[in-house]
């Protein structure tokens, strides 16, 4: 078995600034510390978070069917609703930093620039797929399922998350960037 610390894929995020500042850990930590510290119910159990989640399951019924399927609903609906809200917060995040943005606007040349918007699509799609399909109950589960594990749906509902927000991101340089992006005659 190949040794995690020297997988190539480790090292790149390693060696990332972005992942270096705390700022970009904070909203794991605070999930973890509210699911795993036990103390979901009590937040739930605030007022504002529970007209923010009565919001969120109005307009994203798939919040609720989540909740339905699990052995814990409230803390799958706080999983699911805490994902929704940081990848807003990381979606600005990335956006505003710097490296990444300019490693973004010059990779806008050749004929390829009019591609630059797909990446982002493909990214949203696959992060509202992750955050609003609800995968199917195993009946016959040996190991820890889906629905009984809270460490699975937040590692789940982070990856969702992620893609949702760099897609959020990409699209966001798309437009900001579109008079370089369509610019028709111009020598890049």
């Amino acid at each position: 078995m190949r040794n995690p610390s020297t997988s190539d894929l480790v090292q790149v995020i390693a060696r990332d600034a972005f992942f270096r500042r705390w700022i970009v850990w904070l909203p794991l930590f605070f999930t973890s510390v509210i699911i795993f510290g036990g103390s979901s119910k009590d937040v739930m159990g605030i007022q504002w978070v529970a007209e923010l989640a009565g919001i969120a399951e109005a307009n994203i019924p798939s919040i609720n069917v989540w909740a339905g399927k699990s052995s814990f609903p409230e803390v799958t609906q706080l999983i699911f609703l805490l994902a929704w809200l940081f990848s807003f917060y990381y979606a600005f995040l990335v956006a505003r930093w710097k490296p990444y943005r300019e490693m973004y606007v010059r990779s806008l040349t050749g004929w390829r620039r009019h591609l630059k918007a797909l990446p982002g699509l493909a990214m949203i799609c696959i992060g509202l797929f992750f955050l609003n399909v609800t995968l199917p109950a195993e009946p016959n589960c040996t190991r820890k399922c889906f629905y009984e594990s809270e460490f699975i749906q937040v590692f789940y509902s982070t990856a969702g998350s992620m893609l949702l927000e760099y897609g959020f991101a990409l699209i966001y340089w798309c437009l900001a960037n579109f008079a370089r992006f369509f610019s028709v005659g111009e020598k890049k």
